[in-house]
């Protein structure tokens, strides 16, 4: 699962839609389930599960709501992806820097490539 609140995160799309697509993939943002529509049919995002969370529920249960009000966005997600298998969360990718108002806005390692390439390397490890 991608948390995403930006365009910037969005960028996962191409990947995923060019048929490198994992079992399922979800895309989960503060937003109402009428703009994740509109968003979904803008992107073409036919192979991703795109996740309302609307009022952040889910988001401050797994502690990744931050304010983001210095640039005036208000209570959003901090950016992670997440590798969940058979329910359980096995991998975290948190970006550095998770704070409210955090004058930075890193995306390094939350990213669709990331996420892409830890489980075919995971496997290897083992």
């Amino acid at each position: 699962m991608i948390q995403t609140q930006t365009l910037t995160c969005w960028s996962f799309r191409s990947a995923w839609t060019n048929n490198i697509i994992p079992a399922q993939a979800s895309c989960l943002s503060i937003n109402d389930t009428f703009v994740m529509y509109r968003w979904g049919k803008s992107q073409n995002a036919r192979n991703i599960f795109l996740l309302p969370d609307g009022a952040g529920e889910f988001t401050r249960k797994m502690g990744m709501l931050v304010d983001k009000s210095n640039p005036g966005f208000g209570m959003r997600g901090w950016r992670y992806s997440m590798l969940v298998e058979d329910g359980v969360i096995s991998k975290m990718f948190i970006e550095d820097g998770f704070l409210d108002n955090c004058p930075t806005d890193p995306f390094e390692i939350s990213d669709a490539d990331t996420m892409l390439v830890y489980p075919e390397q995971h496997r290897r490890a083992a």
